[in-house]
């Protein structure tokens, strides 16, 4: 029971890691696409109203 547990948490914290780190890289490349898109839509909200 005890190495399961481990286990679990093992790979849970490694797969957290993981994924922090593709999220932190994907937002340093894509951060100007991401403003530019959250630009376009508010623009047109902004345009509609």
């Amino acid at each position: 029971m005890n190495r399961d547990v481990s286990i679990t948490t093992v790979f849970s914290r490694w797969l957290l890691s993981i994924l922090l780190s593709i999220s932190f890289v994907a937002v340093q490349p894509g951060s100007r696409y991401f403003a530019k898109v959250c630009l376009g839509i508010q623009a047109q909200a902004n345009s509609k109203t």
